[in-house]
């Protein structure tokens, strides 16, 4: 037998061989990449009991003539996607009779799968456990069966937790004056804050994640930052009886508004990008009392989900 035919079969040996490893070893890590990330509760670990009542109280709404998603959602203090989210509704558009479900106050609902444990839920939204615990009165080991709805709350939000109040200090003999609430332009979390540097928050969140009007207001400025900075960004002047306030959101793509644009609490006015000097997806958000730039987290709902 020659030499080249002692190397060929000796080669296609080598071949066989490796095949049929990659055969036996494709099932297995498709096995291991099936898998639940969740770890067993260590032996000896025991969580708090759960509370007694959830913190998320649940009403019931009969919808009427011209009722619509935003409409109801500002008679609760909720947005629109809150409601939309909270009853699967593909439209806003309600009919006259239809019942809807409203939570006390701003969540993110979903859907569990089969079997889903609660802190898997907290990982894919990206939220602390303890609030799901808190929010729905649920253990930490708790299994969800396939389509039972799970509030998460929305931005860190607590039934405990006030809106931002912020007052501005009067002068002299002025009272002091009250700025209001704002609720959260978008859900991610808080990537830098206001400081010296920064008379802003950043808070990042994945690009086409919707950007909302946290107030009332009408749309004054809409254009590209000539210094190339904050991309593109719009401003919003809300009103107030005694201040100019306005709100600012940078690195935005894709307007649903212009200028001299109406909007209400909760209306989607563009979406999240890196537009401008950015290091990633993010809203780069700012607060203005009489033009000062103040820290936004005086006027908002709550924390932001980390």
């Amino acid at each position: 037998m020659s030499l080249m035919r002692i190397v060929r079969r000796r080669r296609i040996r080598h071949i066989v061989l490796i095949i049929a490893i990659l055969t036996c070893w494709q099932p297995i890590a498709m096995a291991q990449a099936m898998e639940s990330p969740l770890r067993p509760i260590p032996a000896g670990l025991h969580y708090p009991p759960p509370p007694e009542t959830p913190a998320l109280v649940w009403y019931s709404y009969t919808a009427e003539a011209g009722d619509t998603l935003a409409t109801v959602g500002r008679q609760f203090g909720l947005t629109a996607d809150c409601i939309r989210q909270a009853n699967r509704l593909g439209t806003d558009t309600l009919e006259a009779g239809q019942v809807l479900d409203i939570p006390g106050y701003e969540v993110w609902t979903c859907w569990a799968a089969e079997g889903e444990r609660l802190r898997q839920v907290a990982s894919r939204y990206g939220v602390r456990a303890d609030w799901l615990v808190e929010c729905n009165a649920l253990d930490y080991g708790h299994a969800f069966r396939e389509g039972d709805r799970v509030a998460v709350p929305y931005l860190g939000n607590h039934a405990h937790m006030v809106r931002g109040q912020y007052y501005r200090p009067g002068k002299g003999a002025q009272p002091d004056v009250w700025i209001g609430k704002i609720i959260w332009p978008v859900w991610g979390r808080i990537s830098q804050g206001h400081h010296a540097d920064h008379r802003a928050i950043d808070i990042a969140a994945p690009k086409g994640r919707a950007v909302v009007a946290p107030r009332s207001g009408v749309v004054t400025t809409m254009r590209w930052d000539e210094r190339g900075f904050l991309g593109l960004y719009i401003i919003i002047e809300h009103e107030h009886a005694h201040v100019t306030l306005e709100t600012l959101y940078a690195h935005v793509n894709d307007p649903r508004v212009v200028v001299g644009s109406v909007v209400k609490e909760g209306d989607v006015i563009a979406y999240v990008s890196d537009t401008g000097r950015a290091t990633g997806d993010h809203l780069h958000f700012e607060v203005r009392v009489d033009g000062q730039r103040l820290d936004p987290m005086l006027f908002l709902v709550g924390e932001v989900g980390r």
